[in-house]
């Protein structure tokens, strides 16, 4: 592949074909006069009208500091040969291809930390000039150059970003796996949904593969009762006081709508989430799950009103990480995650964040108590394992050492020698 481009200004070569995002095809590109690399965007005829409507979403955030808020830079669009194209930088590769490289094995906790927070930027800026997303998926978040910058990530494809007003009610928008409740539901619908998509990504890298999250229980009378589409999953069960909404079977579900369900990892709580992840290996990692189970919770609650806000996102303590050792070298996973955040930028929204944290366990989360609760049962069980995996370790140690004292006695230089590759095979 090696066809010419031409804008008004310069010329693109284009060198091969490297995906598809909505609306239109990506070409990996060398402008001719500075020879920079970079990624070009062709709509198809069709689909003109949506890839300028994408250059006006990018216009409103034409004054953002793209590197600073994650946000995939776009340089000029234009038109060639009947066609419209967009020019943007270049990026390495998707989480989700990312994931695939690795056969989906799951990401350690403070690389999903990492990558949740520099998303968490990005959706509080978009909220902040009252956009939203509205496509957010692993396709959708890019690693920028994972060799020299480790889960460097920016947001791309604009292609559905629009004010939330702008979104009639019942339209359907997100895929499918990321798609909100009050979107299936059929409500007014506000940036939250970005939210629970973000969420969502947080439980694919969490377990590698995607989940129909059944865990947070069903929404209240009055989201259902404002949904156009609620009698498509719900159903109305005659009472004597009042009538309560009932979730539909997946047999009634493929009665009413002609649909079949095929069958799929069905989560029903935080614990058995947990379950399906290798178990921590440290007190600090154990503690890190469980902030991330309550952070997941949270972005993952039926309530878009309820549901925790970028801004409050970012003032978690999975995100903050002041639930870690402050002395690195005590814990290597506290220094593994410290470490890795940073690649992200500095915050520009510090002050917000602090309010938030002094001030919402009382005012925003009445049961934030009861939340981390309700991974009490899997901080007990880790601790346990924890435990069970450290006197094993000493009881190996211990019978190590006896063979080795043994071994002294024959030559001290095989002794240091062993003691050296035991201290290492061993290290905790």
């Amino acid at each position: 592949m090696n066809g010419l481009i031409q804008s008004k200004k310069c010329k693109y070569m284009a060198k091969r074909f490297l995906g598809e995002e909505s609306f239109g095809r990506v070409l990996q590109c060398v402008k001719l006069d500075t020879f920079e690399t970079v990624a070009v965007k062709v709509a198809e005829r069709e689909c003109d009208r949506m890839l300028w409507k994408e250059a006006g979403a990018v216009k409103k955030m034409s004054a953002l500091d793209k590197d600073r808020c994650n946000l995939l830079k776009y340089y000029k669009i234009f038109e060639y040969k009947y066609c419209a194209f967009i020019s943007m930088e270049m990026l390495d590769i998707s989480l989700h291809y990312f994931l695939n490289q690795r056969y989906r094995h799951p990401l350690a906790l403070f690389e999903i930390q990492v990558i949740l927070k520099q998303m968490l930027v990005a959706l509080s800026t978009l909220k902040s000039i009252g956009i939203m997303h509205a496509d957010i998926k692993p396709d959708n978040i890019m690693l920028v150059n994972q060799s020299r910058q480790p889960f460097k990530v920016k947001l791309i494809d604009f292609g559905y970003a629009t004010p939330p007003v702008n979104i009639p009610c019942g339209a359907i928008i997100q895929a499918l796996g990321y798609r909100a409740p009050e979107v299936m539901l059929g409500i007014p619908v506000t940036e939250s949904a970005d939210m629970w998509a973000l969420g969502s990504v947080a439980a694919f890298l969490y377990f590698g593969y995607h989940l129909f999250i059944h865990m947070l229980g069903q929404p209240n009378d009055r989201i259902l009762e404002k949904g156009k589409h609620s009698k498509k999953y719900f159903w109305k069960r005659k009472g004597i006081m009042k009538d309560t909404w009932v979730l539909k079977t997946p047999a009634q579900y493929s009665v009413s709508t002609g649909t079949v369900i095929k069958r799929s990892k069905t989560i029903t709580c935080m614990e058995d989430l947990a379950k399906h992840h290798p178990q921590p290996n440290t007190e600090s990692e154990v503690e890190d799950t469980v902030a991330f189970l309550s952070l997941l919770k949270w972005m993952l609650c039926v309530d878009p009103v309820k549901r925790i806000t970028p801004v409050e996102g970012l003032g978690h303590r999975f995100i903050t990480v002041k639930h870690l050792p402050e002395v690195p070298a005590v814990d290597c996973y506290a220094e593994s995650s410290r470490m890795s955040m940073k690649v992200c930028p500095p915050l520009s929204l510090e002050n917000e964040i602090e309010n938030f944290v002094t001030s919402s366990e009382i005012i925003k989360s009445e049961n934030r108590a009861e939340e981390d609760l309700d991974c009490l049962p899997l901080l007990t069980t880790a601790r346990l394992q924890l435990k069970s995996k450290e006197t094993d370790r000493k009881e190996q140690l211990h019978a190590t050492t006896i063979s080795l004292y043994l071994v002294g006695l024959h030559g001290m230089q095989k002794m240091t020698c062993l003691v050296g590759w035991v201290s290492k095979k061993h290290m905790i």
